[in-house]
């Protein structure tokens, strides 16, 4: 991970109040990507990189409100809604730019203001920003990486952690993948979160658009060899965002639960640490793959 260590990320933690009830008839990750995209793409000749890039220097996370099925969510006048916003590298020199666009989102309202379906948006008032806290890969104890002996490593999976495309597909052939029925096994979470530090790396701190994701070395062995000792999952499929035009396509789906595996794992636990509040696999930027991990030997 030594390549890496140079890579942080800040974390403001943004609170708010509605000004009257309202309802979140989708998943508030994407409520607030919905509602705040069309503001930041009004700063888009600021900083070109608030939208041509994949993957995205910012993510939510943290929320206060959160459901894992379609039903809506309330909330009550002055009842305070928060989550945590998050900018990686040099994009949190642009913070201001996300200040400003999250004000204007809450004078100008969303949500709903009945179960009914009513289209009229709520306002927010009383937003408020916590101070940055900056967190780096080279912060986490590099000490574990030392001892060879066994670990069981527990993995739990927060929000919905999607590590594979999952679409129907057209061709006949299967993968390897497709036989392991789409299994969300630790060797796909260590290469999606080795490939998601290379490429945040590449744009928000070297400001370039190197996207190699091919490895030729064995950092991923141990993962592949761990042994899973244990496995509590659930597939769930969250509500998007509805468009005015048609349904909304873009799947908000993963597994929740937990793995645990045994294994000469130490060496992957700074970057799984690291990745745990950045996020890993599929539409991170809505709030999805967030997980937490311990160990015990």
């Amino acid at each position: 991970m030594e390549p890496y260590n140079d890579l942080y990320y800040h974390i403001y933690q943004v609170s708010m109040k509605p000004v009257e009830p309202v309802v979140f008839d989708a998943w508030l990750g994407a409520v607030l990507r919905s509602n705040l995209r069309k503001l930041l793409m009004a700063q888009k000749d600021k900083y070109s990189l608030l939208d041509s890039n994949f993957p995205k220097g910012y993510l939510f996370s943290g929320f206060s409100h959160t459901q894992m099925n379609t039903d809506p969510v309330s909330v009550d006048k002055n009842e305070k809604v928060s989550f945590n916003l998050l900018l990686v590298g040099k994009l949190n020199d642009y913070f201001e730019i996300f200040r400003e666009a999250i004000e204007d989102m809450c004078e100008e309202g969303f949500g709903k203001t009945s179960l009914t379906g009513c289209p009229c948006k709520v306002r927010f008032r009383a937003v408020r920003f916590s101070p940055a806290v900056r967190v780096g890969l080279s912060d986490f104890d590099s000490s574990l990486l030392q001892p060879k002996q066994k670990i069981h490593l527990t993995v739990h999976c927060t929000t919905p952690v999607s590590l594979i495309r999952m679409e129907e597909k057209t061709a006949p052939e299967l993968s390897y993948q497709d036989k392991c029925n789409c299994f969300p096994s630790l060797y796909q979470l260590v290469q999606s979160a080795r490939y998601r530090l290379h490429h945040l790396k590449n744009i928000y701190i070297n400001n370039n658009l190197d996207l190699i994701s091919s490895f030729e070395d064995d950092f991923h062995t141990e993962a592949a060899n761990a042994r899973l000792e244990s496995a509590n999952l659930y597939f769930v499929r969250l509500q998007n965002t509805q468009k005015k035009e048609h349904i909304n396509r873009q799947p908000l789906e993963g597994y929740i639960g937990e793995m645990c595996y045994s294994g000469r794992l130490q060496q992957y636990l700074p970057m799984l640490q690291f990745v745990s509040g950045l996020g890993v696999g599929k539409d991170t930027v809505w709030g999805l793959g967030q997980i937490k991990v311990e160990i015990r030997n």
